[in-house]
């Protein structure tokens, strides 16, 4: 059969004895039984010498593998390890040996944390156990050991033996301390009251209430109360309270005493004072007097009275006497008949040194004085750049003497008369003055403004006044050439030019010939015109009446001179040529008639 190369169709299934081999009509293969429940379906030992994969793996006898059987990726099984590894496992273990993390609920491995842990309750020496982990008996009713996961208790009904104990010991009963030999027992490990006759100890720390006839050292936080304390140095941590202290150095905590406390120095913060007080600390360091309703005062002087020799930082004054003090101000007082000197920079010498300054707490950075090292004092500012220097409006209601220049940069306003030691020339004032003057004046620079001027010819000035000119030539003359303004002994005023033409001539009042006039309004005969131009009463009033002479000659041009004219709609002309007057539309020439 083996070279038998035809194939087998078995078309109603095959059948080898009653129940050693049969692949019945459905497919199914049945070894050692007659009626195969499953594809493949063995009754008895199945030998394997290869490798055998399968999906799911259902075993109801004894299986033995010579070789690893992978099943999907949840078993492996190896015969060189005797180990079988499995994401589940379901069916029954009570054949098999050396297993252990049985059941979903049983024991776990946690390989990762090196650990072995389950959710049930441990017994040991007991198969009902009643705490997480029970050793014999219950505690309560019997002899065993027990350890409750819940309260965290642990409960023994024998003898602990241990090391070292760490605990506070609150529900310990019975306790003997003839038992205890060394070591220290803290406030922590102790009730807060211990009630004993005479205490001899190197080393103690608790509240005692008794005598302690001799104590070396405490240590902790405790609280004394005794009549008297010496020591050569007290460090505690704790308060203590004192009729009287007698101490070489007392440090670390708070010392209340009822009595005054004498020592040659007193250190803060350090145990070596270089001063009578001394106080030092590595972040801020603080010396507070506190009131909780009169005065707080710091006194310092050679007499034991207050208001003596001395001087005096107070707070807080309560006394209606001192009519600028209040319950919230601050005084430094001088008792004595001495000065109150401030110093700057009395130790050696160096660059970069401040001023004295003052400050409103409300705007810290905005001085409101400051006086520099070099003794110069500003007012609005830390930078003055003179003895005096104010920034903002100064108010003297008494004499005021300036031994040097006055500058006024902007107006001078005199309540009363301005007078001078020399000539005024000698005064600049550089802005506005308001008042009378007396004698000469000359403003090199700037404008002057006068409600009055009053000039009188003497034999070395003329009287005249000159503006932008050194020429006196004119009672009031401005410039000297072309853009000149001048008045004349005869009122005659020129306009652009710096005479009057004809010169002396009275009947000339107003001389411009030389430049444009330009006026809101022109009246002429008349102050009040009623118009822009108001020629209607011209020769009617005046010194100089024309009476024959009342009519209007508008530009006398030729028709030549007048076609070269730069002419604006509503212009009128005489044309002299054709003998009419003539008015321009804007686009040509016309007649009146």
């Amino acid at each position: 059969m083996a070279n038998y190369n035809k194939s087998f169709n078995f078309r109603n299934g095959v059948q080898v004895d009653d129940d050693n081999f049969i692949v019945n009509s459905n497919g199914l293969v049945g070894i050692g039984t007659s009626v195969p429940r499953e594809l493949l379906d063995v009754y008895g030992t199945a030998k394997v010498t290869g490798l055998v994969t399968t999906t799911n793996l259902a075993v109801s006898g004894v299986s033995t593998f010579y070789s690893d059987v992978k099943v999907g990726s949840g078993i492996t099984l190896s015969p060189s390890t005797g180990t079988v590894s499995a994401t589940t496992f379901y069916g029954s273990a009570a054949g098999l040996t050396g297993i252990y993390a049985i059941a979903v609920n049983g024991w776990y491995v946690d390989i990762a944390n090196s650990g072995i842990f389950t959710s049930f309750k441990v017994g040991i020496g007991t198969t009902n156990p009643q705490y997480s982990l029970q050793v014999g008996q219950n505690p309560s009713t019997g002899n065993g050991f027990s350890v409750d996961s819940i309260t965290g208790n642990v409960k023994a009904t024998g003898i602990i033996t241990a090391s070292s104990f760490s605990g506070d010991g609150a529900s310990l009963t019975t306790l003997n301390a003839s038992n205890i030999s060394s070591g220290t027992l803290n406030n922590a490990r102790l009730p807060s009251n211990i009630s004993v006759g005479i205490v001899t100890a190197t080393t103690f720390a608790g509240t005692l209430t008794g005598t302690a006839t001799t104590a070396s050292n405490l240590t902790g936080t405790p609280n004394i109360t005794v009549a008297n304390v010496n020591s050569t140095n007290i460090n505690n941590t704790g308060i203590i309270t004192s009729t009287s202290i007698n101490s070489g150095i007392s440090s670390v905590g708070v010392s209340t005493v009822y009595t005054r406390l004498y020592a040659e120095s007193i250190g803060v913060g350090t145990n070596s004072p270089t001063g009578d007080i001394h106080i030092r600390r590595t972040s801020t360091s603080k010396l507070q007097l506190t009131s909780d309703s009169a005065e707080a005062i710091v006194a310092l002087g050679r007499s034991t009275t207050l208001s003596g020799s001395n001087g005096a930082i107070r707070f807080g004054n309560t006394n209606s006497f001192y009519s600028y003090s209040s319950t919230n101000s601050l005084d430094i007082i001088n008792y004595g008949l001495g000065n109150v000197n401030q110093y700057l920079q009395f130790g050696s010498s160096g660059v970069g040194t401040g001023a004295f300054n003052w400050f409103y707490g409300q705007i810290p950075n905005t001085p409101l004085m400051s006086l520099t090292y070099g003794g110069n004092f500003g007012i609005g500012t830390t930078l003055p750049t003179n003895n005096l220097h104010v920034v903002g409006t100064s108010t003297v209601t008494g004499n005021s003497y300036v031994g040097g220049n006055l500058s006024v940069i902007n107006n001078l306003t005199a309540g009363g008369v301005l007078i001078s030691n020399g000539n005024i020339s000698n005064v600049s004032v550089n802005g506005t003055f308001s008042g009378p003057l007396s004698g000469n004046v000359y403003s090199a620079t700037g404008i002057s403004t006068f409600n009055q001027i009053k000039t009188t010819s003497t034999a070395t000035f003329s009287g005249n006044i000159a503006i932008g000119t050194t020429q006196l030539t004119y009672p009031v003359q401005v410039n000297s050439n072309s853009s000149s303004f001048i008045v004349n002994s005869f009122g005659a005023i020129g306009v652009g030019t710096t005479a009057v033409t004809p010169p002396g001539n009275n009947t000339v009042l107003v001389d411009s010939s030389q430049g444009v006039g330009i006026f809101q309004g022109v009246g002429i005969g008349t102050i009040n015109p009623r118009c822009y131009a108001d020629f209607a009463d011209a020769g009617t009033s005046g010194p100089n009446v024309l009476a024959t002479g009342r009519f209007m000659i508008p530009p006398k041009v030729t028709t030549t001179q007048r076609n070269s004219l730069d002419t604006v709609e509503g212009a009128f002309i005489f044309n002299s040529t054709t003998k009419k007057h003539q008015g321009y539309n804007g686009t040509s020439w016309f007649d009146f008639y």
